[in-house]
């Protein structure tokens, strides 16, 4: 009965499942049907399922390979043993929307070094030598086998050029990467398979001009995300301009009426043939909505003049680990007035905030604004956007800005700013999610806060070590916090958590569903007694989550809470955590 059920109605039930690579493999057993079903789903995604290299996976493809391609490989020194495959069941290339060239030139690498050791083990010295498996022979291979997905597959929707990670690109040996890209983009199919691209990823190489190669393929891409490499700071991007100097003048002197900035970056045919040659890719785009940039690059205020022609459409922004220099990032974003989503993390501009004074940030649609770790200098210009975003604002992370204060008792201690955390209960009363970091210096604002924010319904809290052990502290933020908070977190870094809790739960008034205790700090049996206690009080708590415990500890807390409420070991629930991919938290 289950043939009889139509493709796409299986297709759509599947789909539900594309994230589970567990059952997805089960479906592939029931039928033939069911296989290729199932298989088109499985396989549109591949690399995603990826935690490691995969070798079989590359063997997957190898085995759809043409003759022509094997060839080629085999003129090239390839061991001709890794054609040596069964003929596939299904062209697997065919299902495959979403490319990574690093997961495929490290699964590569590893089939490589997999052939190599088996020589090895059988003492096949005589054949070790006869065979390539450096550099070249492995992004020739990697180009083949983008070369069989482009050329089979109807569209590209997710691709990934960022190959930062790539061994061989950190040992410096990787170079002229724009030769691996002509050579993709030369397929007969890319111009129409790459043409409906939706998201863009690139980095490792800060010659953005690579990127540029792609403004002929790609022009609807709605993400596009650039990882700059930290070790090619220095480099300038090509141009064709004779002088830069006076694009940065007609772009910082912008008139102040929205209409008329707004149309002299949309007017294609007053682009001046002298601007640099990256803006043309986003130029091309029909309306990019998320982008993302990560990773110290000093012409970011170039790739901003550029980024000013997608105000109209942009709504998520972020800055990650970026060098906010130039007057033009500052005129640009305060102009993306249609912003849902704007983050600034670890980023750094001493003036930054100084050159945004004059400007009305005015960003009545954001949802979510996090500004984690900086140094921008004054924070005054948050508190135009909380109050210019008051009625729309619902997700607010303000963590430790890396400005320093110093003076006799301490060594660059970080402080909050009172005003800026006072200003959060004045103009950020319709917050549904708040995170923030507790200095020594806000506690009295911090009280009056809490007591204005009668909508907030989870609430991180980090506190800086002297609060830790600070038992009025802890009493008067639990005292006031909101009736409707269902979810409270709490990270320290700390070993204290047991006292914490004492003072916390024994306070309580409110009918918490989630606590999460992160961090350092352990919890033993007598601050699991605490939450339990509370527990019989209110019967409200369902979840209490943990990221750090021992072994016995973990039998310990689950014999005392037994079946009153669930107990996660794996960290946070329903918290998003950045990513920490990027290049110079890897790259010496």
């Amino acid at each position: 009965m289950a043939i009889l059920l139509p493709r796409e109605s299986l297709e759509q039930i599947l789909y539900h499942f594309k994230d589970d690579k567990k059952t997805l493999h089960s479906c592939v057993l029931v039928n033939r049907f069911w296989c290729s079903t199932a298989s088109s789903i499985l396989y549109e995604r591949p690399f995603k399922f990826l935690t490691n290299p995969s070798p079989k996976l590359i063997r997957t493809l190898i085995s759809c390979l043409s003759q022509n391609s094997k060839g080629l490989l085999i003129q090239a020194d390839v061991n001709p043993e890794i054609f040596d495959l069964p003929d596939p069941k299904l062209y697997y290339p065919s299902f495959i929307r979403y490319l990574n060239y690093e997961s495929i030139y490290n699964s590569v690498f590893e089939l490589f070094k997999e052939i190599y050791e088996k020589q090895i083990i059988l003492k096949q010295k005589q054949n070790m030598f006869n065979y390539k498996y450096g550099i070249n022979t492995k992004r020739l291979f990697t180009i083949e086998l983008f070369k069989l997905i482009i050329s089979s597959t109807p569209v590209i929707k997710h691709l990934i050029l960022d190959i930062q990670h790539i061994q061989d690109v950190i040992n410096g040996e990787f170079i002229n990467f724009h030769n691996d890209i002509k050579s993709i983009l030369s397929i007969s199919n890319s111009k129409f398979c790459l043409s409906q691209i939706k998201k863009l990823e690139y980095g490792g190489i800060d010659d953005l001009e690579n990127m540029n190669l792609l403004k002929n393929y790609c022009k609807e891409i709605k993400s596009l995300e650039i990882n700059f490499c930290n070790r090619m700071t220095k480099s300038d991007i090509k141009t064709t301009a004779t002088s830069s100097s006076s694009t940065y003048s007609n772009l910082i002197n912008v008139n102040n009426d929205d209409n008329k900035f707004i149309n002299n970056n949309n007017n294609n045919n007053n682009k001046s043939n002298n601007q640099i040659i990256i803006e043309d890719l986003i130029n091309s785009q029909l309306g990019l909505k998320k982008i993302i940039l990560r990773g110290r690059y000093e012409n970011l205020g170039k790739l901003f003049s550029s980024i000013g022609t997608q105000i109209q459409s942009l709504t998520f922004l972020e800055l990650f680990e970026c060098y906010l220099n130039d007057k033009i990032i500052t005129k640009i974003i305060s102009k993306c007035l249609n912003l849902e989503i704007l983050k600034f993390i670890e980023c750094y501009g001493n003036t930054f905030f100084d050159k945004v004074i004059s400007l009305n940030l005015n960003f009545k649609k954001l949802l979510r604004f996090e500004f984690k770790r900086n140094n921008l200098g004054s924070t005054d210009p948050l508190i135009s956007i909380f109050k210019n975003s008051c009625e729309s604002l619902k997700e607010l992370i303000i963590n430790q800005n890396v400005n320093r204060i110093v003076d006799s008792h301490s060594r660059h201690r970080a402080r909050v700013d009172p005003i800026l955390v006072k200003s959060i209960g004045l103009f950020c009363q319709n917050l549904f999610y708040l995170e923030i970091f507790i200095t020594q210096n806000v506690i009295i604002q911090w009280y009056d806060t809490l007591k204005l924010l009668n909508n907030l319904k989870k609430l991180f809290i980090t506190a800086i070590k002297d609060l830790s052990t600070n038992e009025e502290f802890w009493i008067n933020t639990t005292i006031n916090l909101p009736p409707s908070l269902s979810d409270l977190t709490i990270l320290i870094g700390y070993d204290n958590f047991n006292n914490i809790l004492s003072w916390v739960m024994g306070n309580c008034k409110i009918n918490l569903e989630i606590l999460q205790l992160l961090g350092s700090g352990l919890v033993d049996s007598k601050g699991i007694e605490h939450i339990v206690d509370y527990y019989y009080k209110f019967g409200s708590l369902k979840q209490l989550a943990l990221n750090k415990y021992s072994y016995t500890l973990k039998r310990e807390i689950l014999l005392y809470v037994q079946d009153l409420f669930k107990v996660s070991f794996i960290g946070p629930i329903g918290i998003s955590v950045e990513d920490r991919k990027h290049s110079s938290l890897n790259i010496c």
